[in-house]
Order: structure tokens, then C-alpha cells, then sequence
């Protein structure tokens, strides 16, 4: 069953030039890794500083890949002093 992934960031108007940088670092890698469908990541248009990653993988088993990745973890790592709040993070079968 396909797993999709939404997380939504709320970013420190200071670090969005930054998180963006790391986004696009982050997707790029994603998206090479054989269970990802599909990674990509949207600015709310009312709200400059929300961010949401929508995410696509074959099955749970590329979801957990993905989740066990050092250069996740780091992103996680980087980005966690320039968020607002915490981050929301849903997944859902489809």
C-alpha cells in the first residue's frame, strides 16, 4: 500500500533562505532513493513562513528507508532552532 507523507514547517522568517537551501538538498536526495514516488515541498500562500513537504513512497517498507537516513536526521538536526513550532507530521495510506 502506498504511503503518503505530509509535514508541515513553520520557519523563522530570519531562516527561510536557509531551510529552503536545506529543503532543496534534502529533496534532491530523497528523490534518488528507489521507494520514493514522489518529494516536494510547497510555501502556504497567506503564510510566508509555513512550509509543507508532500511526500510519496511505494509501501511503508521505503517509508522506514527513508525515516532511517543519516542525511534526514541531519536535516531534522539543522533545522530544528529555526522553526517557530514544532513540526506537523501526518502519514497516510492510499
Amino acid at each position: 500500500m502506498k504511503k503518503y507523507v505530509t509535514a508541515k514547517l513553520f520557519i523563522k522568517p530570519q531562516f527561510k533562505n536557509d531551510f529552503k537551501k536545506e529543503a532543496e538538498n534534502l529533496i534532491a536526495k530523497t528523490r534518488k532513493e528507489t521507494g520514493c514516488i514522489s518529494h516536494n515541498l510547497f510555501q502556504d500562500v497567506t503564510s510566508k513562513d509555513e512550509f509543507l513537504f508532500f511526500e510519496k513512497y511505494i509501501d511503508q517498507e521505503a517509508l522506514d528507508y527513508h525515516w532511517s537516513l543519516d542525511y534526514l536526521k541531519s536535516f531534522v538536526t539543522t533545522i530544528q532552532d529555526w522553526q517557530s513550532k514544532e513540526m506537523i507530521v501526518e502519514v497516510l495510506d492510499i
